[in-house]
Formats: structure tokens, sequence, C-alpha cells
């Protein structure tokens, strides 16, 4: 099976789960990787924001799979409210 790249705007989504869950966002995990994401499953979209949660320092996990766009969000959000990063995943709903 060929490995699926994640784009910035569904790591995103990640990212945000990874820090504050589905706070403030009315949609289950199941639509946004299935209507949202799209391609993709539910399975692997928790192993985006595990993967998230380790980098992050917010949870340790065997998982240490990360990719440099994930390195990259990281910086670029280390600023970013969860307001500011909850209207972008939003604006994908």
């Amino acid at each position: 099976m060929r490995k699926r790249n994640w784009s910035k705007e569904e790591l995103t989504i990640a990212y945000y789960i990874a820090k504050w869950d589905l706070s403030g966002i009315d949609v289950t995990m199941e639509e946004l990787a299935l209507v949202v994401i799209g391609n993709t499953t539910v399975v692997s979209l928790n192993m985006q924001v595990k993967h998230f949660r380790r980098l992050l320092n917010l949870e340790e996990n065997t998982l240490f799979a990360q990719s440099k766009l994930m390195q990259e969000l990281i910086e670029e959000y280390r600023d970013y409210t969860m307001t500011q990063i909850r209207k972008m995943v939003i604006s994908k709903v």
C-alpha cells in the first residue's frame, strides 16, 4: 500500500485535535476523516494526531513517524491561539 501524503490543511486539522481535541468544532472524527479530509480513515487521522501529541510533548507514545511539514507547522503555529487555528480548521469544514 502506498503511503498517503497529508497536505498542510489536513495536518492543521490533526494539529488542532492534538492540542485541543474537538473543542469548538461541531463535527465528529468520522466526519473529519471521511468527508472533510477524504481519502483517509479515522485510524490514520488518529495516528497523525498522536504524532503531533508526541512532537508537542503532550503525550508519550511509541509512534515515531513525523514529516518535515509537521515540524514546520509546529514552528509556524507556535504563537497562534486556539481561536486562530480553529478558524483555519472550520474554514475547511
